[in-house]
C-alpha cells in the first residue's frame, strides 16, 4: 500500500514550504515538522512535541525490518522492546493509527495473538487522552519530513474538517 499523506518540501528550519505558508509565517492549516536537537534549533510557536517519551509518543518501533512495540508496563528492569511483527515504515504507521483509534482488523497485521495485549494497552493508553488539546497546533517528532510519521496520523484525527 503506497503512502497516502503527501510529501511536502521543507526549507533550512524543517518547516514545509507549501502554499499553506502565510506572509507572517503562519500557516492555514496545522503542519508536522521536523523536531532537531541540533544547536540553535527551536520548536516554531504554535508547535507540540509529539515524540517519545510523550503521551502521543509512538509506541513502535522499527528495527530494519521487524516492528517492536513498547511493552515497558509489563517489562519493569528488562529491554521494554518486543518484537511484534515483520513490516515497514508504512505498517508501523497503519499500527500506530489502529491504536490511536482503537479499530484494528485482526489478521491484517501477522501478529500473534499473545501480542495482541499489548497492543490493547496502548488502545487504552489513548483512549484516555484528550486528543483536542492538539487541535491547531503544528506536531513534532524526529521523523524526517518526506517519511511517513505516526505525527502525521494524529494531524489527520484532530484536524477534520
Amino acid at each position: 500500500m503506497k503512502n497516502s499523506i503527501p510529501i511536502v518540501k521543507t526549507n533550512s528550519n524543517s518547516l514545509p514550504i507549501d502554499n499553506n505558508m502565510l506572509a507572517d509565517g503562519n500557516f492555514v492549516r496545522p503542519i508536522r515538522v521536523q523536531q532537531k536537537r541540533s544547536k540553535g534549533w527551536k520548536m516554531p510557536e504554535n508547535t507540540v512535541s509529539v515524540c517519545r517519551p510523550t503521551k502521543w509518543g509512538n509506541p513502535f518501533k522499527l528495527i530494519g525490518d521487524m516492528i517492536y512495540i513498547d511493552a515497558s508496563y509489563r517489562r519493569k528492569g528488562l529491554d521494554k522492546w518486543v518484537y511484534l511483527c515483520q513490516g515497514d515504515i508504512e505498517k508501523l504507521v497503519r499500527l500506530y493509527k489502529c491504536v490511536v483509534t482503537g479499530f484494528m482488523q485482526i489478521g491484517n497485521y501477522g501478529i500473534e495473538i499473545d501480542n495482541l495485549k499489548d497492543m490493547l494497552v496502548w488502545v487504552k493508553h489513548f483512549s484516555i487522552q484528550d486528543f483536542s488539546i492538539l487541535k491547531g497546533k503544528n506536531l513534532a517528532c524526529f521523523c524526517p519530513i518526506k517519511c511517513s510519521c505516526h505525527a502525521d496520523i494524529l494531524l489527520e484525527i484532530v484536524n477534520v474538517d
